[in-house]
């Protein structure tokens, strides 16, 4: 049972509450969650399995059914993931034993193991930071470039992803 859903006296109440569990989570996150929960409901409706309420056998069919079917290698861990965090905002204990089964953690670890490894972009050098914070002030080139230049510099400074930068109120100090 949804601990959200038995303490609220209606479905208004229940709407902000919801809201409120959620206004504190990241965009990115609550999207990833979303499109992970998605895909399995998708696949419960197709397959004529209830998707609630949250039970360990179906969330380990659901698991089997990707790895059978060559799923992404990461898409049975976010599924844990998306499903742990349903359990935990909503209080749904039912949800948290059942994405805590060895069977189920298990299934999801072998489809990551095939994961191939990741290579990540290498580090600006000092020499390129300097370029861009020179790039800045640089009344020679173009106010994109200047601005661009300096966006990254922001970026970089600030260790902060694009996506993230979106959501700044106040200007940086350095």
């Amino acid at each position: 049972e949804c601990e959200l859903f038995r303490r609220a006296k209606d479905d208004e109440e229940l709407a902000v509450s919801v809201s409120d569990v959620l206004s504190t989570r990241a965009t990115a996150t609550l999207r990833s969650r979303g499109y992970a929960v998605r895909a399995y409901m998708r696949w419960a409706r197709a397959s004529g399995i209830g998707a609630w309420p949250m039970k360990e056998e179906v969330f380990y069919r659901y698991a089997r059914h990707l790895r059978e079917t060559g799923a992404a290698a990461t898409k049975a861990q976010s599924f844990l993931k998306a499903m742990s965090f349903t359990a935990f905002l909503f209080g749904i204990p039912a949800g948290t034993a059942a994405t805590k089964s060895g069977r189920l953690t298990g299934a999801a670890w072998t489809m990551f193991a095939r994961k191939r490894l990741t290579t990540g972009r290498s580090p600006f050098t000092v020499a390129q930071v300097r370029f861009l914070q020179a790039a800045v002030s640089s009344e020679g080139l173009p106010i994109l470039d200047r601005l661009l230049a300096g966006l990254s510099c922001c970026l970089a400074q600030c260790r902060l992803r694009h996506a993230d930068s979106q959501s700044t109120c106040t200007e940086p100090a350095l």
